[in-house]
């Protein structure tokens, strides 16, 4: 070692897992900007690669925010550093970010870079999300949310792994890195945004921690990360509470729903309702839409399940919803609506050409004459009714998918298609009675859904 004081791989071999230490035979996307912490971060992991066995599977992902004239560039750089050391390489452009979508162009541009990396790793079916973020960007990150009044959980910083999340260089120093680096004749990318002083974590950088560096004996960092560790020690205690109080309320979860019960959920203490409340919507939060969810929008939502009536429904920061049912609140993610990128295609012929099949998963005939145009397509909301075929009074959709043994968690996604304020299709299910063809029908009406992306 002492030829190489430079060499951060042995302490990086030494890490455990919950460190941001890798385990044999782990598939990581590493997210690859092509800056020094990127660079030195896909160097390493590449070079730990090879002392375990077996070896990491890597895949550099490379993610162009389009922030810059010249950031096309850094794409051709990367896929060159990637090629010159046989690294399966990805990249993606984005398209124009919306500000307004997470609260300012910083956390709209790292919402899109996480959901595509999130996307990439979904795809290749890899373990983890490696990203470069050191203890320099751990504690510019802690102060950033202390002074924005944030809760425990922000108050512990970067986590060195959560989830499908990794941060291999947390415990290394920024100083480290770059030495690492030139050692190493890394060829590296500057991103001059890092020095625009418009963004909050570079006026933190250059003016709040030489400042605190000024004021405090010592290096205020060592205390911060300290301060976080203990954080995080307390929130894991306060974790466990609300992952067994939601455990005792939680009636069916799935990937895009949660169902609770609602008596035992309003028997709930207030702080554990709102601990459990972002238990539940984590999931869906990391990964999209995050600065949506603060605490004013979690106590708005805490404040509508105090309140709300069965039959009401309530739209979540950054989609999806919440519904209130006579015995349960259930809680639809964002992924729910992905069911309606399709269009209804409306279609006219004579009785003659209808074959025997009126209904199917994806079409349905009615009589033309007894159908209002336009039709509209939406999702099955709470109290929905139809008379349906061959019977002759009105019926809850949710009591119709019932009795049909339709699971729970395709129930949220169920499409109706409806005129004039009635429903006349549930699709794939049943269309209404009051619309079916008859002896005396002069022309069927064929609706049929076709997906968005295939017009």
């Amino acid at each position: 070692m002492s030829d190489r004081p430079h060499d951060l791989l042995p302490r990086l071999l030494a890490l455990a897992p919950e460190d941001g230490g890798l385990c044999p035979g782990e598939s990581v996307i590493v997210a690859f900007s092509g800056g020094p912490d990127s660079a030195v971060l896909l160097d390493l992991l590449h070079r730990t690669g090879n002392a375990l066995d077996p070896p990491l599977r890597l895949i550099a992902a490379h993610f162009d925010h389009g922030l810059r004239d010249d950031s096309a560039d850094d794409a051709v750089a990367c896929a060159r550093f990637c090629a010159e050391r046989g690294l399966s390489f990805r990249t993606h452009r984005a398209g124009p970010l919306d500000p307004s979508r997470s609260g300012g162009i910083e956390a709209a541009a790292r919402a899109a870079r996480y959901e595509w990396l999130e996307s990439v790793r979904v795809a290749e079916q890899a373990d983890s999300i490696a990203t470069g973020h050191h203890f320099d960007d751990h504690i510019e990150t802690l102060l950033m949310w202390m002074f924005r009044g944030t809760g425990s959980r922000g108050m512990t910083g970067i986590a060195a792994r959560r989830d499908h999340l990794m941060r291999p260089l947390r415990s290394f120093r920024r100083d480290q890195i770059e030495a690492y680096a030139d050692w190493r004749g890394l060829p590296t990318q500057t991103d001059t945004t890092n020095q625009d002083d418009r963004f909050l974590r570079n006026r933190i950088r250059q003016r709040l921690i030489p400042t605190l560096r000024e004021i405090f004996d010592g290096d205020p960092t060592d205390r911060l990360a300290g301060f976080a560790r203990r954080v995080a020690i307390d929130g894991q205690l306060v974790e466990d509470l609300a992952h067994e109080a939601l455990e005792q309320c939680s009636l069916e979860l799935t990937p895009t729903s949660r169902r609770i019960h609602r008596k035992s959920w309003m028997g709930l203490s207030n702080p554990l309702q709102l601990h459990a409340l972002r238990l539940i919507v984590g999931p869906w939060a990391q990964l999209h839409h995050d600065q949506m969810w603060n605490e004013e929008a979690l106590l708005r939502v805490l404040g509508f399940m105090e309140s709300g009536q069965p039959g009401k429904r309530m739209p979540l920061p950054g989609g999806g919803w919440l519904y209130v049912h006579g015995h349960e609140f259930e809680f639809c993610s964002i992924e729910v609506q992905a069911e309606l990128q399709h269009r209804v295609t409306e279609q006219l012929l004579p009785p003659s050409d209808v074959g025997v099949t009126l209904v199917s998963a994806r079409s349905a005939c009615f009589d033309a004459d007894r159908v209002d145009l336009p039709v509209t397509l939406r999702l099955l909301a709470p109290g929905d009714r139809i008379r349906p075929h061959g019977m002759a009074g009105q019926k809850k959709v949710s009591d119709l998918l019932r009795e049909r043994d339709i699971p729970s968690q395709r129930r949220a996604s169920t499409m109706v298609v409806e005129d004039a304020g009635r429903i006349i299709w549930v699709v794939g299910i049943t269309t209404s009675d009051e619309t079916q063809i008859t002896n005396t029908t002069q022309r069927v009406l064929k609706l049929a859904l076709e997906p968005i992306s295939e017009v």
